[in-house]
């Protein structure tokens, strides 16, 4: 998109921002790629910005979020209704909403938290609490879990009531654990579609699993993908309690971002104290 492009396009969402068109807005969103939308905010203006988010749906402005850098989101979250703020966090997807939230000044989170329902609050502060460079702070908790004591026929219809919710969790594997919710396996979607439909998950879920725990650091995470074909890591607390899954692609990401960040500073280009607030372009 030329810079004409831009300017056109960022007074034509100045037009409608004025109309009050919100669903025009996410249209339009919806129809920009993820550079575009970054770009196209930086020529809004903070007070657009913030009217923008506010005008269109929370799941849209959580798209919008997610396409900014962190230390920019949480600027703009900061700015706004705390209620309002919260309902675009709730739809960030696990490990966004960690990364932006840690950005955010102390008060303005506590304000933020208490908009939200309590166990998930309780969740972000304990992601939050993690370091990002290791497996608690690079996991997300969008992983689909089913006790072993379920049928497979049981776990499919919930699959499909629950189609719109599971949608986005880019579903490979079903996560089973036990009647105490300690993890027990996993299972293949194609495991579970061939299994006879009153099999418990217990009869045929995969035990032999490798997991991981929260504190596990970058360069051991990137050490097993390297070594192991998996699609990601069952992350588990110090009672075999299932917290989150690690994605190779997050890894990967994060490895990417790191010797970025190493050859900028080995040429004096930055700092540590710059790269705190510096956006990281891949």
């Amino acid at each position: 998109m030329s810079d004409k492009e831009t300017i056109d396009l960022a007074g034509k969402i100045r037009s409608l921002l004025r109309q009050d068109k919100r669903e025009e807005l996410s249209d339009l969103l919806d129809s920009l790629k993820s550079n575009e939308v970054v770009y196209l905010m930086s020529k809004l203006g903070k007070r657009n910005q913030h009217k923008l988010l506010t005008m269109i749906n929370p799941e849209s402005a959580a798209d919008v979020i997610e396409e900014l850098p962190d230390i920019q989101a949480a600027d703009l979250l900061e700015e706004m209704d705390a209620g309002n703020a919260a309902a675009i966090i709730k739809k960030l997807n696990s490990d966004d909403r960690a990364d932006v939230f840690s950005e955010l000044d102390r008060k303005e989170a506590e304000a933020i938290l208490t908009e939200m329902p309590p166990s998930e609050a309780e969740s972000l502060r304990k992601m939050v609490g993690y370091r990002p460079d290791t497996a608690g702070g690079l996991m997300i908790t969008e992983y689909i879990s089913y006790k072993a004591s379920f049928t497979v026929k049981q776990v499919i219809d919930d699959l499909r009531k629950n189609a719109e919710k599971y949608k986005n969790y880019h579903v490979r594997y079903i996560y089973v654990v036990s009647e105490n919710c300690k993890f027990a396996g996993v299972l293949q979607i194609q495991q579970l579609l061939l299994a006879g439909a009153e099999q418990k998950l217990s009869e045929i879920v995969i035990t032999e699993v490798t997991t991981i725990g929260p504190d596990a650091s970058l360069d051991d995470l990137i050490d097993l993908f390297d070594t192991y074909s998996f699609y990601g890591l069952p992350v588990v607390d110090e009672h075999n309690h299932l917290i989150g899954v690690v994605r190779r692609n997050d890894v990967l990401e994060a490895r990417n971002e790191r010797t970025a960040i190493q050859h900028l500073q080995s040429h004096g280009i930055v700092g540590g104290d710059e790269l705190r607030s510096m956006p990281v372009m891949i």
